[in-house]
């Protein structure tokens, strides 16, 4: 897609969301993290998208489309799946291991952040929804018919998605 003649760039990922996994191709509009954190956009898009639902029971199947519109605050995570998705993140330096919980997954990684932010008080303070975390290992809370990949060397949690987190030991 092209905005006043500027190709956009596109980066394989998967989202996790509170009820769903997602696979296609991440658009942001702009450096990636300003984009996701940016109050004005609501949901973010996805082109040659694949939906499968966690819960087997679920009525809807597989879902294909050209493109998805994805709520921002029903988003619980990002895996960029290349090293192109991973450079064009621009994550802080500064990073402590720390592991988040949501509903279905539990994440560990090293959670990047400024140099003055302090582990335990980051998702609480922060003006900002989005933060990356490198190195993430994601399980499973209870049994869901799609998985996410196990590991993802770029990931970008969303705090609204966190229901509550800890430093690693």
């Amino acid at each position: 897609m092209q905005l006043g003649g500027i190709e956009l760039p596109e980066y394989p990922a998967e989202v996790i969301t509170q009820e769903y996994l997602l696979r296609g191709r991440f658009r942001p509009v702009g450096p990636m993290l300003a984009y996701l954190n940016d109050s004005e956009r609501r949901y973010i898009q996805f082109n040659q998208a694949t939906l499968l639902p966690f819960d087997a029971a679920s009525p809807m199947g597989k879902l294909e489309r050209p493109t998805v519109m994805v709520r921002k605050d029903n988003v619980v995570a990002i895996s960029l799946l290349d090293e192109a998705g991973g450079d064009a993140a621009q994550l802080l330096v500064t990073k402590h291991k720390m592991i988040v919980y949501s509903t279905t997954f539990v994440i560990q990684g090293y959670f990047h952040m400024g140099a003055d932010d302090l582990p335990m008080d980051v998702l609480s303070s922060s003006s900002h929804d989005f933060m990356g975390a490198t190195d993430a290992n994601i399980y499973p809370l209870k049994d869901v018919q799609n998985r996410p990949q196990t590991a993802a060397q770029v990931m970008l949690i969303n705090r609204h998605g966190v229901l509550f987190y800890h430093q690693a030991e």
